[in-house]
């Protein structure tokens, strides 16, 4: 019998992951009630409920919390810098600065400069990424200033197509990787610190999560695989999943968490090549 394409890409993923593996560490129970989670480079959780954001540390342990009822749900969280946490409100375009125990600093309103900012990611300094659909660019926005900085190409021209479906972003302090939709492709835009593009991305199969550390990307697919590419040209990497019930991942080199249902799976990546 002739092997079918899923029985291939699953042994070559076999093959693969004898030199790759995710070594288990522990698991942690989180509330299934949380719209979405997040994790800062020191395994701190961070659980989002509507309008509250709510800070644990690596063993599950109430921090601290912040809400704020009349905004109401809270739409992203960016914990690029996670002495200074950014939360932000799409529905009133409000984007609020937190200290590492969830007290407000300060706040800005993006609606004085932006129609209709999406998808913003912590940049250095006081300084975001957003994508604004109008200008069909990323845009590097310095909140101090108040003022644009730098600009990304035109996302259509980049891939000789019209204006692509922008999924979300993240940012690191050198680089901002941006996730389009195109048909029924998905696809990574890499730019450096200034917006210059730098390379793209095409994802072999249907994305369910990934996350964004130090130059690497790492991709839970649907097939129940793992990806890491390294933004530097160096060869990705694919393993099988260790579960396959698996929702979202995380990634804090060479930590990854795997989020189920309701439990926080920790592991470490080996790679012994």
């Amino acid at each position: 019998m002739r092997p079918s394409f899923v029985n291939c890409v699953f042994l070559v993923l076999s093959i693969i992951s004898q030199a790759q593996e995710l070594e288990f560490n522990t698991k942690l129970s989180i509330d299934a009630k949380t719209d979405f989670i997040d994790l800062d480079q020191f395994g701190n959780i961070y659980l989002v409920l509507d309008d509250e954001l709510r800070k644990l540390d690596a063993n599950g342990k109430f921090l601290s919390s912040y809400s704020d009822p009349v905004q109401g749900s809270i739409s992203q969280v960016d914990l690029l810098n996670p002495m200074n946490p950014l939360i932000y409100y799409q529905s009133s375009n409000l984007l609020r600065l937190l200290d590492n125990r969830l007290n407000q600093s300060r706040e800005y309103n993006l609606s004085f400069q932006f129609q209709d900012p999406k998808n913003l990611a912590a940049s250095n300094g006081n300084r975001i990424w957003l994508y604004d659909q109008n200008a069909d660019r990323m845009l590097l926005y310095d909140l101090d200033q108040e003022k644009v900085l730098n600009r990304s190409p035109l996302l259509s021209k980049l891939i000789n197509e019209q204006k692509p479906v922008v999924l979300n972003s993240q940012s690191g302090f050198d680089q901002v990787v941006v996730l389009i939709q195109l048909n029924e492709k998905q696809k990574f835009l890499i730019f450096d610190a200034q917006g210059a593009f730098e390379k793209a991305i095409e994802l072999p199969f249907e994305l369910k999560s990934w996350d964004y550390y130090n130059g690497q990307i790492i991709v839970l697919y649907g097939n129940n695989s793992l990806q890491v590419h390294k933004i530097d040209g160096a060869k990705s990497d694919l393993i099988i999943c260790p579960l396959a019930e698996a929702e979202e991942i995380f990634y804090h080199a060479p930590t990854v968490y795997l989020r189920t249902k309701n439990q926080l799976h920790q592991y470490r990546w080996i790679d012994s090549r």
